[in-house]
């Protein structure tokens, strides 16, 4: 592991001071439950079952409104990335939420909402 861009603090951030000191310093490896078990990898799968479990995830992901997709994954990378929660929710809505309402598929979005407030 290279003590550079950014890996240390995120390392901590998801694992905890002890566990990525621990990770950091002594340079073991650790096996495909550890990394499950301190949330570095949401699932552990057989290697024959990989890219099946990949494109499964990708299927989910696609059937989403591409926009929604963008706004999205800026939200969860300035999360990430910007130390204040509020900071990082004033960046996403300057630069994502605006860029995302100028679009078409804010429509496809918005048609349910207008028709249950209509409805209720």
């Amino acid at each position: 592991m290279s003590p550079i861009g950014g890996v240390l603090p995120r390392l901590i951030r998801t694992i905890g001071l002890q566990r990525a000191s621990e990770f950091a310093l002594t340079g073991r490896n650790i096996t495909a439950q550890e990394a499950f078990q301190w949330g570095l990898v949401n699932k552990v799968v057989r290697q024959d079952e990989v890219v099946s479990e990949a494109v499964k995830y990708a299927t989910m992901i696609a059937g989403n409104s591409p926009d929604a997709i963008i706004c999205t994954r800026a939200g969860l990378r300035q999360g990430w990335e910007t130390a204040a929660v509020e900071r990082a929710v004033d960046i996403t809505l300057e630069r994502e939420f605006a860029e995302l309402q100028k679009g078409d598929n804010i429509l496809e979005g918005r048609l349910p909402l207008q028709s249950f407030i209509l409805l209720g």
